[in-house]
C-alpha cells in the first residue's frame, strides 16, 4: 500500500523518462505541480500527461492556475471532435518523434484528462512520447 510520504516516486532522474503514481491527497497534487514547475524552470519542456478521476479534472486544472500560472494546462475533455481539436492545437509535431531524454523546442502544455477519455483516445495519446505521466488514484490502472 502506498503511504503519503512515498507517493511521488520517479524511476529515473528528471532528464529521463518518469512514471509517477500519485495518491489522491492534496499534498501530492502540490508535489506534482512543484515537480513540473521544477522541470519548466530548468527548460525541460517535455510532454506531460496527468490522468485523474473525472470528478477531479477541474480541480487539477484550477490548482495549476493557482500555484503555477505560467505553465500552460489543457483540460483534455469533451466530445471526440473537441478532443481531436485539442490534440491538433496543442501537441507539437516533435512530441511524436522526440525520445525520452529529449526536450521539446516549444513548450507543450500539460494535458489533464480523465481515465475515461484517456482510454477512449489511447491510440492517439500513445503516439505522443510522454516524458512524465501522473496517475491520480493509480489503483484505477
Amino acid at each position: 500500500m502506498w503511504r503519503a510520504a512515498s507517493v511521488l516516486k520517479c524511476e529515473r532522474a528528471c532528464t529521463d523518462c518518469c512514471r509517477c503514481c500519485v495518491a489522491a491527497l492534496c499534498a501530492c497534487l502540490l508535489q506534482v505541480i512543484a515537480f513540473i514547475a521544477f522541470l519548466w524552470a530548468h527548460g525541460l519542456y517535455c510532454p506531460i500527461l496527468i490522468v485523474v478521476p473525472l470528478t477531479t479534472v477541474g480541480n487539477w486544472v484550477a490548482e495549476f492556475h493557482r500555484f503555477a500560472p505560467t505553465i500552460p494546462v489543457v483540460r483534455y475533455r469533451g466530445d471526440i471532435a473537441k478532443r481531436a481539436a485539442l490534440r491538433d492545437a496543442h501537441i507539437p509535431a516533435d512530441a511524436y518523434t522526440k525520445g525520452p531524454a529529449d526536450s521539446l523546442k516549444t513548450p507543450m502544455p500539460v494535458f489533464v484528462t480523465a481515465y475515461s477519455d484517456a482510454m477512449r483516445d489511447a491510440e492517439a495519446l500513445n503516439r505522443v512520447k510522454w516524458r512524465v505521466m501522473v496517475l491520480d488514484e493509480g489503483h484505477r490502472m
